[in-house]
């Protein structure tokens, strides 16, 4: 009898190759096998070895040796069979949509009893990483189709479980354009899905000087970004400023090109009168600096009053001036002398006394008051003596009742006592023209040998 069989007792359903064998048996000139139903032996039969292509069925491989003498007892080996080739891989999972030269990973769940995956992918694709595993990594080419997988085993190999892919080409880069401003500029981009290198996503941003980046994304593609360069204008720095506080008015100055002051004026220095804070610009090329302040605080003026004083006569004694405020100031003019006023040193007539008075921080200011000298046997006529009109006046003033026989000149007087206008009197009605003076009170004067007419008249220039 034959002695062991050597070969596989678990073979795969339908599988074809499987060898089995014996030892030579001393004196036998054949051997006989059988194999379990649906199994063919492809080769070997009647020698010691052979192969056999298993059909659906499990079952006993047979064989007996024989010589002339006769034949031996059957010596068998059970063969089972082990199971069927690999289900079809499921669904692959990955994006059906892809961009030219994106690398997109695919991948299907293990299936059971498969030792092998082949994975296909479209034309101009190639798989980058993961051939014969259950995931690849795929570089996508230009053309669109299908992506494939099927599972092996020992036993045999599945039908393919397949993707539709397609493949879009990358968008242009977007189209650019550059609005360079003061100390910005507005870059902007038109395109589909734009992401700029600032991580913004809108048309158009503000952005200070620099370089940038930005592309679009179409189909879920995303284009080379387009490069542009911001270069805005130089903000100019604000203007260096000074101030000079003067009695009732401050001077402030700024170094710069072509300033505005918040008071309107464009100028180097402005004055002002109140206190307060003031800014100023400067612009250069186009381009307009930040504003610098500088606060005003002129000195004050001091307030200086002067009350009317009562006529005198011209004997009266010397006495001292004390009708105006704030008193340390000093008096002045015809009979003053040390603050006092000297009828006599004054003489005949109306004249003007000032009262000047400077304050702690150096600031001056003054008033003016008439005193009139008369009472001797020389005196002055009352001023209704005259008729003067219109009064005020508005430059032509009439003078009416002049005794011409008495009176030589008639002046008319300023405020500071000046004579303004001298002239002969000519008859007892005269025109005088005050248009070329100032407006104000003036004092109209006439002289004669032994007497002096005064008269107030206040002229208002248009």
């Amino acid at each position: 009898m034959p002695g062991s069989i050597v070969g596989s007792t678990s073979v795969c359903p339908n599988s074809s190759g499987n060898s089995y064998s014996v030892s030579s048996v001393s004196g036998a000139t054949s051997y006989t096998w059988s194999v379990p139903s649906g199994a063919t032996i492809t080769s070997g039969q009647g020698t010691s070895g052979i192969v056999v292509n298993f059909g659906s069925n499990a079952g006993n491989v047979t064989v007996t040796a024989s010589n002339s003498c006769g034949t031996s007892s059957a010596n068998s080996l059970s063969v089972s069979l082990s199971g069927a080739a690999p289900a079809t891989p499921g669904t692959i999972a990955g994006s059906a949509s892809v961009c030219v030269g994106e690398l997109v990973v695919y991948s299907i769940d293990i299936v059971n009893g498969a030792t092998n995956y082949n994975w296909t992918v479209p034309a101009g694709s190639s798989i980058n990483s993961g051939q014969g595993s259950t995931s690849i990594s795929m570089l996508a080419g230009s053309t669109s189709g299908n992506i494939t997988v099927n599972a092996s085993s020992s036993c045999g190999t599945s039908d393919n479980s397949v993707k539709s892919i397609t493949v879009n080409a990358a968008p242009s880069a977007p189209l650019t354009s550059v609005s360079n401003g003061c100390g910005e500029s507005v870059i902007s981009a038109s395109g589909s899905n734009l992401l700029w290198s600032t991580g913004a996503s809108s048309a158009s941003i503000t952005v200070p000087q620099g370089s940038y980046t930005v592309t679009q994304t179409v189909n879920g593609c995303t284009s080379d970004p387009a490069l542009i360069s911001a270069d805005p204008a130089q903000v100019p720095s604000a203007p260096s400023t000074d101030v000079t506080n003067s009695c009732g008015l401050s001077t402030l100055s700024a170094s710069g090109s072509n300033l505005l002051w918040s008071t309107g004026e464009t100028t180097s220095s402005v004055v002002v009168t109140t206190s307060g804070t003031f800014t100023v610009t400067q612009t250069v090329n186009g381009c307009t600096s930040p504003s610098s302040s500088v606060s005003s605080s002129p000195l004050l003026i001091p307030t200086v009053t002067f009350s009317e004083m009562d006529d005198v006569c011209i004997n009266d004694e010397p006495f001292n001036l004390s009708a105006a405020s704030p008193t340390g100031g000093t008096y002045s003019g015809q009979g003053v002398a040390s603050n006092a006023f000297d009828p006599e040193m004054a003489g005949y007539g109306t004249h003007i006394i000032t009262y000047e008075y400077t304050a702690s921080n150096g600031c001056s200011n003054s008033s003016h008051q008439t005193i009139t000298v008369g009472c001797a046997s020389v005196g002055i006529e009352e001023l209704d003596a005259l008729s003067v009109y219109p009064n005020p006046s508005f430059g032509i003033v009439m003078i009416t009742g002049i005794e011409v026989k008495d009176y030589q000149r008639i002046e008319i007087v300023d405020q500071m006592g000046r004579v303004v206008l001298d002239k002969e009197v000519e008859s007892s009605t005269m025109e005088l023209d005050l248009s070329a003076l100032a407006s104000g009170q003036y004092i109209i004067r006439l002289e004669g040998m032994n007497q002096v007419i005064l008269k107030k008249v206040q002229l208002i220039q248009e």
